[in-house]
């Protein structure tokens, strides 16, 4: 439980909505999933009402040849809010062995509304994204990030 002190009623109270809890993140790509192998494979969150902060930590020691598609972190904690047109950032705070598509010039992560998915683009120098795709994963690709959202 979370609590805060309240001054006025001199007491400790609960944070309602408060909670904490562990997800597995989980590297696929969209037309086929496949199954990626992990060394580590780290997912924590904190939920406060319907705000999420998320933390991921990925390192893979194999790459499934099966593989296709856009690339993406499934497994999300909670379905992002469905709010039209947002699209809920993420901060990738390492990444090391994902090679970037053609004409990127950096990572960009984020998802949907109405999703559980973080989707991994680049950036290209006109200011467009395209997706990284399944090729661009290797055996040995490591990922961490941060992702706050609102949650439905």
């Amino acid at each position: 439980n979370l609590q805060l002190y309240d001054q006025v009623g001199s007491a400790w109270v609960n944070v309602p909505g408060y909670q904490t809890g562990s997800w597995t993140p989980a590297l696929e790509g969209s037309s086929t999933a496949g199954t990626q192998t992990y060394s580590t494979q780290i997912g924590r969150y904190v939920k406060l009402g319907n705000f999420v902060i998320a933390f991921a930590y990925m390192i893979m020691t194999a790459k499934d040849a099966a593989t296709a598609g856009n690339l993406r972190i499934r497994g999300l904690p909670f379905t992002t809010a469905n709010i039209s047109g947002l699209r809920y950032p993420a901060l990738i705070t390492d990444i090391k062995n994902l090679g970037l598509p053609a004409g990127g010039v950096q990572f960009e992560a984020s998802a949907a509304a109405n999703s559980t998915i973080i989707n991994i683009r680049a950036s290209v120098d006109n200011g467009v994204y395209v997706n990284c795709t399944a090729t661009e994963l290797k055996a040995a690709t490591n990922i961490a990030l941060s992702f706050f959202y609102i949650s439905a």
